[in-house]
């Protein structure tokens, strides 16, 4: 159930107590006194509850306006603290306490998955949530926004949808090449925090976010340097939370292959919101899958080729065509770098 679907119940009750009050009240006997019967106390009835419930709400509202600022605050005196983990606390306790007021239970931390996003610095995370289509229920702006989400991602920024907790980090958290031993600090700090926080189990899965555009750019030592740190991360958060856990492997910035935004450009939201990917389904968590990547890889190459036909009909531009005719060849020349 929604956050929003929780107000609107609410309001229907409160509502409905009101009316049953008004109208039912002069219908209750007791003895020979119907003790609703006067208008005066009907209405006073109805106001006192009104009144208190839109004291709640509003107390409510400036307790998490408070807590916001006080949290702004303390970012902004932590700025050039080398050390992140006060901010990182700081913004922990903050989503914690808005996760419990917009839950209202008793297990309100593992009501919802929760899920860390990892990625180099550029590799699009943040506009890969905004663009993501998920509903941000505590956004106030009524825009796809983190929680305490000011300045950027300097350390982690926490999105609340309706199905997860999404835990967006610092880029520099994945790479460690800005400052390697105060990165690799606060990043352990960071996982174990979560360990603190949500004993039971710290995370649900890692989402990895990877731009295509480093893929296509890099050179076979970079590449390697790249997957290595990020092997690390991995191995590090295994290590620190000491559970199981998937990894969602996300390539952003496919838009930058060429022919990407005129093959799928003109789906409509229903062709969009479908799965373009694989999962790998195995019963032995310890068996290593990726020797099955390059077969899923040239399966969704199939895809776009069973489907070439339908999308050149579809297309009127015959400029958008040519680039349409052309996309699974570019997508096919990735193959060794996502797969490898």
């Amino acid at each position: 159930m929604t956050h929003w679907l929780l107000r609107i119940l609410n309001v229907v009750a409160l509502a409905g107590f009101a009316a049953a009050v008004w109208f039912a009240g002069p219908l209750i006997r007791y003895a020979d006194a119907r003790p609703l019967g006067p208008v005066w106390l009907r209405a006073a009835i109805v106001g006192v509850v009104v009144a208190a419930a839109a004291l709640f709400y509003t107390v409510r509202f400036w307790q998490r306006r408070t807590a916001h600022k006080a949290l702004e605050a303390a970012i902004v005196r932590n700025d050039a603290d080398n050390d992140d983990s006060q901010v990182l606390e700081a913004r922990m306790s903050e989503a914690i306490a808005a996760l419990k007021r917009s839950s209202g239970k008793r297990n309100f931390l593992y009501e919802i998955p929760w899920y860390i996003v990892i990625g180099p610095p550029g590799a699009g995370k943040t506009t890969a949530l905004v663009n993501s289509g998920l509903n941000f229920p505590l956004a106030g702006s009524g825009t796809a926004q983190p929680v305490a989400g000011i300045g950027g991602t300097r350390s982690c920024d926490w999105w609340f949808t309706d199905e997860a907790v999404l835990i967006d980090t610092a880029g520099r958290y994945t790479t460690q090449d800005s400052d390697q031993s105060r990165d690799k600090k606060n990043w352990l700090a960071f996982l174990s925090l979560l360990k603190k926080y949500r004993a039971r189990q710290p995370i649900n899965g890692v989402i990895l976010a990877v731009s295509l555009a480093d893929l296509m750019s890099f050179d076979d030592r970079q590449l390697d340097a790249h997957v290595a740190e990020i092997r690390s991360r991995l191995r590090e958060t295994y290590e620190t939370l000491r559970i199981q856990f998937p990894v969602y492997l996300l390539f952003t910035k496919a838009d930058l292959v060429s022919g990407f935004m005129d093959y799928f450009g003109g789906f409509d939201e229903a062709r969009r919101r479908k799965v373009w990917g694989a999962t790998f389904q195995t019963t032995d968590r310890n068996k290593n899958m990726a020797g099955e990547a390059p077969a899923e890889f040239d399966a969704l190459a199939g895809r776009l080729a069973d489907e070439m036909a339908d999308r050149l009909q579809e297309e009127q531009d015959p400029v958008a065509r040519i680039s349409i005719f052309g996309f699974p060849a570019q997508f096919g020349a990735l193959r060794g770098r996502v797969t490898g």
